[in-house]
């Protein structure tokens, strides 16, 4: 907790919720959702996109739309202060981290607009992320320099992947 610069237990837990909220992205992808073309067309009021069929898992388009959009969200309002690229390498280790499933990291390969449409889904992923943003972190800001959280965000990275999809016994 303090090595990411929060100063109580609950700005901490805050972020980590964030984190867990957005670790399915790639579900956004049209061509996650049109294995079930029934509803898909049922939804978007057309046949999904043949010319993008499910070859690439949910992590991956998770963390190439991270990287194709969200990450340029996060730099547009500045959510890390006036040097949020500074930032990036930290976040993206997070990001990286959470859209992994089963042990493994995403693969970092191709462009998001093979898998998504480009307008629809994106629109659908910045309103997603804003709200999640909005719900969980409001306008906290971490409160130490890049390097340290950088380096605290690889440290943790592994053990983060293994919380966010850990079972919940009922």
């Amino acid at each position: 907790m303090k090595s990411f610069g929060f100063g109580n237990e609950e700005a901490f837990l805050n972020w980590m919720a964030f984190w867990f909220a957005i670790h399915d992205l790639g579900k956004f992808s049209e061509a996650f959702q049109s294995q079930r073309a029934d509803l898909f067309s049922l939804m978007r009021g057309h046949e999904p996109n043949a010319t993008k069929p499910y070859r690439v898992l949910h992590d991956t388009l998770g963390l190439l739309v991270w990287n194709d959009v969200v990450a340029e969200l996060v730099i547009n309002a500045e959510s890390y202060g006036a040097n949020t690229e500074d930032y990036l390498d930290g976040a993206n280790a997070w990001a990286r981290a959470v859209t992994g499933h089963h042990g493994q990291p995403p693969e970092e390969v191709g462009y998001w607009g093979q898998h998504f449409d480009v307008t629809y889904d994106g629109e659908a992923i910045r309103e997603f992320v804003i709200a999640m943003k909005g719900q969980f972190l409001g306008q906290a800001r971490i409160a130490i320099a890049a390097e340290p959280f950088w380096r605290s965000s690889q440290r943790m990275s592994w053990w983060i992947a293994g919380l966010t999809f850990a079972p919940i016994p009922w």
